[in-house]
């Protein structure tokens, strides 16, 4: 039994004890205040009774979200797992957490027979003190790339560009993501030209202003080159659900969620979107290896939010989501980090979970301690680490 029902039930008998004791009370000497005393502790049991109510509802809507969330968590997941790219994942040493089908059969090994393993044992020996120095510049400077043999099998090796950069949260280094290609096929510098918007039509890129609602279809998917987006779901009763938040050089789609309601709206003034259609992508090698991150980007987005939600106190939650903004769509400034897009006291409610009244509170509170403060547009601005 859930822990609002129950209270729920002890606060019904509880009432049920006070009626009695108040007919009880007016057949004593002392009556009169005795019975103004059990109609007070009667309004107390009543104001009781409705917190609870409100307890079980925000109960139900984080029920949903966290469903919800797990639900898109899962499909970025498979989305790893099938990229093309060949991709693993370790810990902040170099041992192995995860590795992606790809990078299995280039490896020449099953998934489960590399989990735990350190990475170094699949580079040739000559070359573990690139693994090594690229191990400790990562920390550094987020992003390093570097060439080594690696191995097929104790007998055979071949050439192999290796990038890994940061996996945090909070700003805490959590893992580190390599990205492994054999040395024939790497072009970074065709990757990285490969999502700039003067490669594709000028058809493909699209504006909208705020407020104003994407379309999504199932065979493409949108580059953002300007501005923010909001993505949501809405629970059966109508309630708005966050479940992801881009801005420029980030990617979403309809071929990229299972949830069937997805909606996408422009956060920014100005937002411009390049249309990448899958059959495009399924024809470009290069294209789909620059999107592989950016879709990996979005997993990690989710598994936070989701993280988030298992938040019990909402003043965690609201702490948690606003330091993942700055994260996201923050831009430094002289005064903090400023985020790119302004959220209504309704956006942020609705992606913690709570009332709009709720969040205006605890935003006043963060404002008189000095954590936030709102620029002339009314963007919000961290002044100091949350």
């Amino acid at each position: 039994m859930k822990t609002g029902n129950l209270l729920s039930q002890q606060i019904q008998t509880m009432n049920v004890k006070i009626l009695d004791l108040y007919k009880n009370s007016k057949q004593t000497p002392t009556g009169d205040f005795f019975s103004i005393a059990l109609k007070e502790l009667g309004v107390v049991s009543e104001e009781l009774e409705v917190a609870v109510e409100e307890l079980n509802r925000q109960s139900e809507v984080l029920d949903s979200n966290y469903h919800d969330i797990y639900a898109e968590r899962l499909r970025y997941q498979n989305l790893f797992e099938f990229a093309p790219d060949c991709y693993l994942v370790t810990d902040i040493q170099g041992k192995i957490q995860d590795v992606n089908l790809a990078a299995a059969a280039l490896l020449n090994r099953r998934s489960q027979h590399l989990i735990d393993k350190p990475f170094s044992v699949l580079i040739a020996l000559e070359d573990r003190h690139r693994f090594r120095t690229a191990l400790t510049d990562v920390v550094g400077c987020d992003h390093v790339q570097f060439s080594a043999k690696l191995q097929y099998n104790a007998h055979q090796q071949f050439d192999a560009r290796i990038t890994v950069d940061t996996i945090r949260a909070q700003g805490k280094l959590l893992a580190l993501r390599w990205i492994i290609s054999e040395q024939r096929n790497c072009e970074p510098e065709a990757t990285t030209d490969a999502l700039s918007p003067t490669n594709f039509e000028p058809r493909s890129l699209l504006q909208y202003n705020r407020g104003e609602i994407i379309p999504l279809a199932a065979q493409s998917i949108w580059l953002v080159t300007q501005g923010v987006v909001k993505l949501c779901s809405f629970t059966e009763t109508g309630e708005e659900v966050l479940v992801g938040i881009v801005a420029e050089r980030m990617v979403f789609g309809k071929s990229l969620t299972s949830l069937p309601i997805y909606q996408a709206m422009a956060l920014s003034s100005e937002v411009k979107l390049v249309s990448v259609s899958l059959l495009e992508l399924g024809q470009s090698a290069t294209l789909a290896q620059a999107l592989v991150p950016l879709i990996t980007q979005r997993l990690q987005q989710t598994e936070r939010l989701l993280t988030l939600h298992g938040q019990l106190r909402v003043s965690d939650r609201l702490i948690g989501l606003l330091t993942l903004f700055a994260q996201e769509i923050g831009e430094p400034t002289s005064e903090g980090i400023r985020l790119k897009a302004r959220l209504t006291h309704q956006d942020i409610a609705n992606a913690c979970s709570t009332t709009r009244v709720t969040i205006t509170r605890l935003l006043n509170r963060l404002q008189e301690e000095g954590t936030i403060q709102y620029d002339s547009s009314n963007h919000i601005i961290l002044r100091a680490a949350t």
